[in-house]
């Protein structure tokens, strides 16, 4: 679990400087220690010209009207500054567990 835990953290750090991972390691729990010190291929990527800038906004265990942008208690300054320049993000997708999302999005699979 800790390798998993390891490699989905550095993965997360890669993916926000813009880098992207090589293949992620396979096994079963008997390979999580070396799994766990092999090193992942990363290598930098351009867009190519024109392509559009696209965020994604993942949130594990938070509803719809927790913001406050939306009214709710969670503090979201950069949300309500956004929201007050006239963008508000109201096209949500709610499901019981973010797991999977996740791992798709950060491993590419």
């Amino acid at each position: 679990m800790r390798a998993i835990e390891a490699t989905l953290k550095l993965a997360t750090r890669l993916l926000v400087l813009g880098a992207t991972l090589g293949s992620a390691p396979h096994g079963v729990a008997s390979d999580a220690a070396a799994a766990a010190q092999a090193a992942p291929v990363v290598t930098r990527q351009l867009p190519p010209a024109g392509a559009p800038n696209i965020v994604v906004v993942l949130l594990d265990d938070v509803g719809f009207g927790a913001a406050s942008t939306f009214g709710g208690p969670v503090a979201t300054p950069a949300l309500e500054q956004l929201a007050n320049d006239g963008l508000r993000y109201n096209r949500f997708h709610t499901t019981a567990i973010c797991s999977p999302t996740r791992a798709a999005l950060l491993t590419g699979r």
